[in-house]
């Protein structure tokens, strides 16, 4: 597993990470999310909708926002119909694992490099304020590749036919 802590507020960390960075296109890639309440007294985090109690922010190798799937539009517009009215709580000590896999909600299609990250809004439950906090992951980048280049992709220099590919087109009778 791929992953850096992150930390807000005292002691509530949320920790983002997947099990490589290398996938070939439409390969699933999924992204693990822990939440770990290090605090000495609950919080609470949310409705029991993923997209709705975790944020995933996928940007391209050029920092551009990647665009959402259809289904991905479909799932987020069917969470806004689930009430935020309901809360539960991590107690102290305790850690919510989530897992998403980001290309069924994102377009990760065309092979390069994509960054995400997570973050998590959550309400500390102390005798004093109760404003919102929020927390956020590292970052993750992973590497997309086009499938039936993969294998040429990490070892050919630029303009450099593989040595196999060469022998084969130098061959009179091929």
């Amino acid at each position: 597993m791929l992953s850096v802590h992150a930390q807000a507020g005292s002691d509530v960390s949320l920790i983002a990470s997947v099990q490589t960075n290398q996938f070939d296109v439409f390969e699933p890639i999924t992204v693990v999310s822990q939440l770990t309440n290090g605090l000495p007294h609950p919080i609470q985090i949310g409705t029991c909708a993923i997209l709705m109690d975790y944020e995933y922010s996928v940007v391209d190798g050029n920092r551009k926002v990647v665009p959402t799937t259809e289904h991905g539009k479909w799932q987020m517009a069917q969470n806004r119909h689930i009430t935020s009215d309901y809360a539960y709580r991590l107690d102290p000590g305790k850690t919510e694992t989530y897992t998403l896999q980001v290309n069924w909600f994102f377009d990760l299609t065309q092979p390069g490099k994509y960054f995400i990250t997570v973050s998590k809004t959550f309400v500390p439950e102390t005798s004093g304020d109760r404003k919102p906090v929020t927390v956020k992951s590292n970052e993750i980048e992973v590497l997309v590749r086009s499938k039936h280049l993969a294998p040429f992709v990490e070892h050919r220099k630029p303009n450099q036919v593989p040595e196999d590919t060469a022998r084969k087109l130098a061959d009179p009778q091929h």
